[in-house]
């Protein structure tokens, strides 16, 4: 090859490069789907396949909306089998933050997208997703006195006959085999992770409790205290005829009296799920997801 047909040459390919680089030429359609090294597609839709820890089940008509970098990117809905297809592709190692709403209980999914089978993405195949959900449980709750005495909603403890403490045990249990809640990840739009908590407000900051508590704050004139209490406390699961979580709990709390006056003090006791204590001492609200399980309310009276 002559020096002038060299250098035509040179030139020729520098500005095909050019133009490709530009975008004014395209050969991808010549050269077919690339293959990143160790045979992994790079992007595909997913299939997200709800499945309830507790009755074992696919869980239909329920809701999964996806997250990235706090965006919604889009909502789903299940079908009859507990599975539905995403509406866009998502690369191999993206994070996702799925939040699974299965009624009143909703967890929150930190989903890291796994490699592709490039088989499934050539035959149109999502890549599958497994998430879980549960049924949310109903709880029966019971408030008694240290004699064992049960002491109904709204119903009287006479502080002058107790005297100056009194050991109240708040113990429930879930009706329904199969039902309960499981642990979240944390939620990346208010930055808290959702729990089961207990809480016991006392109208009055001069009567408190002594212990069984993991700390307490004020909120107005009231003091909160509060405990964190295992998702599996609240949940009822059976494995052929054994219980393997009984889905009962009992909590008990020296209650001070001693300075205990007049008929309008009250000790409110709330079990919430998906809920917070720091967001809640924050904000003074419970957390944006947060549903109360079971409450009682004790009037402390003299009479």
């Amino acid at each position: 090859m002559k020096k002038n047909d060299k250098n035509l040459l040179l030139i020729g390919v520098a500005v095909i490069g050019i133009l490709m680089y530009t975008g004014y030429i395209d050969f991808s359609g010549f050269m077919g789907a690339v293959i990143p090294e160790g045979g992994d597609e790079t992007v595909n839709t997913l299939d997200f396949i709800l499945t309830d820890q507790w009755a074992g089940s696919g869980m239909s008509s329920k809701t999964i909306k996806l997250y990235q970098s706090n965006v919604l990117k889009e909502t789903l809905t299940t079908g009859s089998d507990g599975s539905i297809e995403t509406t866009y592709s998502y690369a191999t190692g993206e994070v996702i933050d799925a939040l699974i709403d299965c009624g009143s209980n909703e967890r929150w999914d930190r989903i890291v997208v796994p490699n592709h089978d490039p088989n499934k993405v050539e035959a149109s195949d999502p890549t599958p997703i497994y998430v879980l959900g549960s049924t949310h449980p109903t709880v029966t709750d019971l408030v008694s006195d240290e004699s064992g005495t049960a002491i109904a909603d709204a119903g009287k403890l006479n502080y002058t006959a107790k005297g100056a403490s009194e050991l109240i045990t708040y113990s429930g249990f879930v009706s329904t085999v199969g039902t309960g809640l499981l642990n979240s990840d944390a939620d990346p739009l208010d930055d808290y992770t959702p729990q089961v908590i207990l809480y016991i407000t006392l109208s009055d900051t001069t009567n408190h409790l002594n212990n069984g508590f993991d700390g307490s704050f004020m909120n107005g004139a009231s003091m909160v205290y509060y405990k964190v209490v295992p998702v599996t406390e609240v949940t009822k699961y059976a494995e052929g005829n054994s219980l393997v979580h009984d889905g009962t709990f009992a909590i008990s709390f020296e209650l001070d009296l001693a300075a205990a006056s007049g008929t309008g003090d009250t000790v409110q006791i709330d079990l919430y799920e998906a809920d917070d204590w720091v967001y809640y001492k924050t904000n003074l609200a419970h957390a944006p997801y947060a549903t109360s399980l079971c409450e009682s309310t004790i009037s402390l009276d003299n009479t």
